[in-house]
């Protein structure tokens, strides 16, 4: 299958801003329907594997005595890079740059929801270079049109934020990893630059334990959201959820429940006003912190998971022994009807994965995995990628999700001020997290 290259530049760009090779779009981008499952065509962004290398240690898998094959590398990526193209996605590139040898993995780069970019600010020194190098990307790309009408770059994050690593989309929910790079401070402060309850998307966050998942997306792999929910990850507003708790599907608007429902999640008969269960009226949970309720509740009272009325859920796999035990509880009242992947998958980064609603890419060692997956009506694409785990990336860390916006007003740069002055100049030293739970780096 013939791609279609185009290369473009922006005017007063200089060469670290070029956007370089735009995108590669493969012809008959339709909508591929399986049995059960729907493949829908997503937009990426990708980093040639050119200066790839491992001559530092910043994760368990990585080791400088081991040889590394940048020439395979290159040959591993761009198989990766054919098969998205011939299952009908869009790649864009950035230009890859010298001493930046893990810039190959572009999930790092930053996150993307209906056409708002933020770059990534990395913990450890060996990477930061490359914060800029994308976040000049995205400003280029955002002029040019590439992140939908209105797209914008609001710069780098302020505090530690490794992107898709440790971000993942589901739905109405931004997964958000915690506990070796990303920062909790960092969550906070991506719900207020990206506008994200004005979307209806609620951060959760999630504590990895394991070094060896040290990015949420070697630990979990988003497979599938309703069919309700597109794939820029901005939910309809019929299907929000009122701060009352009224559930999707039998809402009244306003907040009211029918049938002499008591607003506010109250239900008749349970005794003081209270909810059956132990909950709370206006659908809070007692202990909750940070944004997130315990028990996989969200505030504002959604009903993860799906059922009863709600909304289904949308469907991840992931290793419950990375996470902590609040954390896991979590994930089993969120996603009911999860994978429960087998550590020996995961060894293999198996769960670093990108789906595209029917088609799962993953590595090809994952033979459990795959078996789990058809399981369940995907389509798994074994991809030959290891080479590139030598530097501890999979397929999911070589691909970040590019979510255009959708056309309506979004946050602009002055959505970012109450973090301006905490966010240092370029050329400023990178300050210490404020998440005193994570190690500090020189």
């Amino acid at each position: 299958m013939t791609a279609t290259t185009a290369r473009a530049t922006t005017a007063g760009a200089t060469a670290g801003s070029v956007v370089g090779p735009l995108a590669d779009t493969a012809p008959g981008r339709e909508r591929r329907r399986g049995a059960e499952r729907v493949a829908s065509p997503r937009t990426f962004l990708m980093c040639r594997p050119e200066y790839f290398d491992v001559v530092y240690q910043i994760n368990p898998w990585m080791d400088v005595s081991v040889p590394v094959d940048t020439t395979r590398a290159v040959a591993q990526w761009e198989r990766l890079r054919e098969t998205y193209l011939e299952h009908g996605h869009t790649v864009h590139l950035i230009e890859p740059e010298p001493g930046l040898p893990d810039m190959v993995y572009a999930a790092n780069g930053g996150v993307v929801v209906n056409g708002v970019a933020l770059a990534p600010r990395f913990l450890h020194r060996e990477r930061r270079a490359e914060g800029p190098a994308y976040g000049r990307w995205f400003a280029a790309a955002a002029r040019a049109g590439l992140l939908g009408p209105g797209g914008v770059c609001l710069g780098q994050a302020a505090e530690v934020n490794e992107g898709e690593g440790d971000l993942l989309l589901a739905g109405r929910y931004l997964l958000a990893g915690t506990g070796f790079r990303t920062s909790r401070a960092a969550h906070r402060e991506l719900d207020a630059r990206l506008g994200l309850a004005r979307d209806g998307i609620r951060v959760v966050s999630l504590d990895l334990v394991d070094p060896r998942y040290y990015h949420l997306d070697t630990a979990l792999a988003v497979l599938d959201v309703p069919a309700a929910v597109p794939a820029g990850g901005v939910v309809p507003a019929d299907l929000l959820v009122p701060a009352g708790g009224a559930v999707p599907g039998g809402a009244v608007p306003g907040g009211a429940m029918p049938d002499g429902a008591v607003p506010g999640g109250a239900v008749p008969g349970g005794g003081d006003g209270a909810a059956p269960g132990g909950a709370v009226p206006g659908g809070a949970v007692p202990g909750g912190g940070d944004g997130a309720a315990p028990g996989g509740a969200v505030p504002g009272g959604a009903v993860p998971g799906g059922g009863d009325g709600a909304a289904p859920g949308p469907l991840v796999a992931y290793l419950p022994e990375a996470f902590s035990p609040e954390s896991r509880e979590m994930l089993r009242d969120l996603f009911p009807d999860a994978i429960v992947a087998d550590p020996g998958d995961a060894a293999v980064l198996g769960l670093n994965a990108v789906s595209d609603g029917l088609h799962v890419y993953l590595d090809a060692r994952a033979t459990g995995m795959h078996a789990r997956l058809r399981e369940r009506g995907f389509e798994p694409v074994g991809i030959e990628i290891d080479e590139l785990a030598k530097g501890g990336g999979g397929v999911k860390c070589c691909t970040l999700v590019i979510r255009p916006s959708d056309g309506r007003p979004g946050p602009t740069r002055s959505a970012s001020t109450q973090f301006a002055l905490t966010q240092p100049a370029p050329s400023a030293p990178v300050p210490r997290t404020s998440d005193p739970a994570l190690p500090d780096h020189p």
